[in-house]
């Protein structure tokens, strides 16, 4: 799992992408990262949408550049980085980093900080959904077990 696809010409993912789909996605899934360079935007933003599309799992783009704007803009996280080629890709990305290095703080920041919303959110449902349960049993035994709901139904959605 230490290899990654690099596709470094216009003319080499140009036909991946009309003649072998199949194929190329299916080594690309295999590979930990796919490397485009010496594309066109649409060629990129094409191949995050087909990593989208049949892997089913969350893509990120990393872009320096005016010509990876719309790669970025494809992907579910964007990161932009500021450099010798202007700001669009930084102004069109989700994130926006200075230098390449810091882009694994990036993502270990952010990916601790969405597993803390996660679990506290995960949380608060179980004990919402505890308390709530708890109320109307309570309400219940109160008043003789009538069918009678102590919340209205949209309360206890979501």
């Amino acid at each position: 799992r230490s290899s990654a696809v690099v596709l470094s010409m216009l003319t080499s993912l140009q036909v991946c992408l009309s003649h072998y789909e199949g194929e190329f996605i299916e080594l690309a899934c295999q590979c930990p990262a796919v490397i485009c360079c010496r594309c066109s935007p649409t060629q990129k933003a094409r191949v995050v949408e087909l990593l989208k599309k049949y892997t089913r799992k969350p893509t990120c783009a990393i872009g320096d550049g005016g010509n990876d704007v719309s790669m970025i803009q494809a992907a579910d996280a964007g990161i932009g980085i500021v450099g010798k080629e202007g700001k669009q890709a930084s102004l069109a990305a989700d994130f926006s980093i200075t230098q390449f290095k810091h882009i694994g703080r990036l993502l270990v920041w952010h990916g601790r900080n969405s597993y803390k919303r996660s679990a506290s959110l995960g949380q608060f449902v179980m004990h919402r959904g505890l308390i709530i349960s708890v109320m109307q049993a309570i309400f219940s035994t109160v008043f003789y077990f009538v069918s009678i709901a102590l919340y209205e139904g949209f309360l206890m959605v979501g």
